[in-house]
Formats: structure tokens, sequence, C-alpha cells
């Protein structure tokens, strides 16, 4: 009798990481992805498959490793964001109305949503929960963001909470209102190294704190 050869199993990759399937797609066999190990994934192989293997890998998947969205039209952060990422291995999601330059890194991916400024916002808010990072300044999108579980980070650094969105929220209703009427003008004051600074320190506290 001759020999009989298994195929090889069926592989699956989502954001960089290599998922082997068994031969009916049914089994996760292994994952590996660079610089990550099974223990610091707390991903146990042997798991059965009853879903399209794609939807369950990439759901499994979200639950154990942060997934960072850049709200990224007008995103003054994009790079110090990129940089953190790098540093933990962790997928970048960066969502914007037309096409943008992103890093060559195959945990980063550009998703163009057409449309007004809302279709974006959408998009984020559509798919954004629990383990995920949203970084953000539009104050309606951080509390939609919060309220599906997620941590927001705004860009100057400061965190969005549900304790305080409330407030955020009022008070951007307020200086609408008073821009309309004339009594303030201008905006925020401009980035400066100091927000920078602790942007990068807070979404390295983010990060840690999921993982």
């Amino acid at each position: 009798m001759g020999v009989i050869h298994e195929p090889e199993p069926a592989t699956v990759t989502y954001h960089g990481i290599v998922l082997s399937l068994s031969n009916d797609n049914r089994k996760l066999v292994s994952f590996r992805t660079r610089g990550l190990t099974t223990t610091k994934l707390k991903m146990k192989t042997g798991v059965v498959i009853r879903n399209p293997v794609e939807i369950v890998i990439a759901n499994y998947l979200m639950e154990v490793i942060p997934l960072i969205y850049i709200d990224a039209d007008a995103c003054p952060v994009k790079d110090e964001t990129y940089k953190v990422a790098d540093r933990y291995l962790v997928p970048v999601c960066v969502v914007a109305n037309s096409w943008m330059r992103i890093p060559h890194n195959e945990r980063v991916t550009l998703e163009v949503v057409p449309g007004d400024f809302d279709a974006a916002d959408d998009w984020i808010a559509d798919r954004a929960g629990p383990g995920d990072i949203v970084v953000t300044g539009d104050i309606p999108l951080a509390a939609r963001c919060i309220d599906a579980g997620a941590r927001v980070l705004g860009t100057r650094g400061e965190e969005f909470t549900e304790a305080a969105i409330g407030d955020a929220l009022a008070m951007r209703a307020l200086k609408d209102h008073l821009r309309q009427t004339g009594e303030i003008t201008g905006g925020p004051p401009p980035m400066d190294k100091k927000f920078r600074s602790r942007f990068l320190a807070k979404l390295d506290e983010m990060i840690n704190a999921l993982r």
C-alpha cells in the first residue's frame, strides 16, 4: 500500500496572527505570531469551531488581544499610536473617510469608509467593544464606544470614562452654543509635547491594563 499523506492544515491569518486549522476546518490546531506565545495569548488549542472559521477566530482573538481603532481623520496622534502599539505587537485599525498613508506593518490596517464623517464614526461604534481601545477626539463617538464596553482615549491623553462622559457631552454642547452666539471664538490650544507625552504614557498604561 502506498503511504497516505494527510493534507497540510488550513491556515487563516488575522491581524498578523497565523492560525492552523484541522483538515475539516473544525478545530484550532495551533497558532503563531511574532513575539507572542501561547501562554501570553492565553489561547487553548482544540477549540471546536461551529461557525464560519474567520468569524469565530476573529471574535475569539478580539477577546484576548486588544485592538486599537483610530478615528483617523484629523487625528494628531496617529504616529504616537503606531509607536506604542508596535511595542506591544497590538493590531491597529485606522478608520478614515478617504485613503491615507499607514505604516508598512502587517498589524496596521486601513479601513476607508466613504460618506460623511459620521460614516466612519458609525463604523467604529458598530465594531468596538470590550478589550478594545478607541483613539478619538470626538466626544459623541467616545460615548457610544464606552456604552459598547471599549476604553476610549482622547487625542490629548485624557481617558473618557463612563463616570465623566456625561459631563464631557454637556460641556461640548455648551461650547458649541457659545461659539454659535459668538461669546467664544477659536478652538482648543494647539498640540504640544506635553499633550503628546501624556498620550503616549496613557496609551501604554491602557494596553498593559488589558493584557
